[in-house]
């Protein structure tokens, strides 16, 4: 089984085509890396994976399921640029 399946996934940002019809499938009990220049879309696509912000077009599938907000419960997500400090 597929543990994250994503199928077509677009993200545009006014004239900037950040994903263009992205589709990925990640097997249940492996390693994936997204591995790319940097605006390449990495951050647009996980972000979109983790429901931060929402694609334009394209669906994701975790264990089977479109994903659904409770779903983000089981994805673990640490953005780099993030003060932790700050209340």
């Amino acid at each position: 089984m597929d543990i994250l399946r994503t199928v077509n996934i677009s993200k545009q940002f006014a004239a900037h085509k950040a994903l263009d019809s992205v589709s990925i499938t990640v097997p249940e009990n492996s390693i994936f890396g997204l591995l790319g220049p940097n605006g390449a879309g990495k951050t647009t696509f996980i972000r979109i994976i983790n429901q931060i912000i929402v694609q334009d077009e394209g669906e994701v599938f975790l264990s089977g399921k479109k994903l659904v907000p409770s779903d983000i419960e089981q994805i673990g997500y640490l953005p780099k640029n993030v003060d932790y400090t700050k209340k």
